[in-house]
C-alpha cells in the first residue's frame, strides 16, 4: 500500500490532480488491469505518459478505463495497451464514459467473433488490428462484426 500512495503523490504532484483523484486514476489501473501494488509506479508512467501524448487526461483514462477495463483485461490487454487505446479512441468521444462504453464492445466483439487473428487474446491487441486493417473491410463488414454502435470506436482503433 505504501508503494500506491507514494505514487499518488508523484502522480498529484506532476499533474496537478489532488491526491484523492491521483490515488484513485492508480487504483482503478490496478483493479482493472490486475496490477500489484509493488507496480503502481509503472501505471503512473503509463498515465502521465497517455496524458501527455494523447488527447485524454488521466481523469478521462480513469473513467474510460472503469468502462472498460475487465473486458480489456479478458482480450489480454495490458494496462498500457488499454492507455494506448483509450488515448486512440479519445478524439472520436467527448464523453469518456462513452468511449470507455464503446471500447468495452468493441473488445467484446472481437473476441466473440469467430477468426482467431482478429482476437486480441490469441494474437495481441496491435496485431488484431492491423489484420483487420489489411482484410480492407467494408463498412457492412465492420457492423458485422462491431455492430453500428461500436463504429466509431472500431474506425478509430483501425485507422489510428
Amino acid at each position: 500500500m505504501e508503494e500506491v500512495t507514494r505514487a499518488a503523490q508523484t502522480l498529484a504532484k506532476a499533474s496537478g490532480m489532488d491526491l484523492v483523484d491521483a490515488a484513485s486514476a492508480i487504483t482503478t489501473a490496478m483493479n482493472q488491469m490486475g496490477v500489484e501494488a509493488k507496480d503502481a509506479s509503472m501505471i503512473i508512467d503509463g498515465l502521465s505518459t497517455g496524458a501527455q501524448k494523447g488527447s485524454a487526461d488521466i481523469e478521462y483514462q480513469k473513467t474510460a478505463m472503469e468502462k472498460s477495463g475487465a473486458a480489456a483485461k479478458m482480450a489480454g490487454l495490458s494496462y498500457k495497451d488499454l492507455i494506448a487505446s483509450i488515448e486512440t479512441i479519445a478524439p472520436s468521444f467527448a464523453s469518456a464514459d462513452v468511449a470507455g462504453s464503446s471500447l468495452k464492445s468493441t473488445l467484446i466483439a472481437l473476441e466473440t467473433q469467430t477468426e482467431s487473428k482478429y482476437k486480441p487474446s490469441v494474437v495481441g491487441i496491435n496485431q488484431a488490428l492491423a489484420n483487420l486493417s489489411a482484410a480492407n473491410l467494408s463498412a457492412e463488414e465492420k457492423v458485422q462484426i462491431f455492430g453500428a454502435a461500436n463504429l466509431t470506436c472500431a474506425t478509430a482503433l483501425l485507422e489510428n
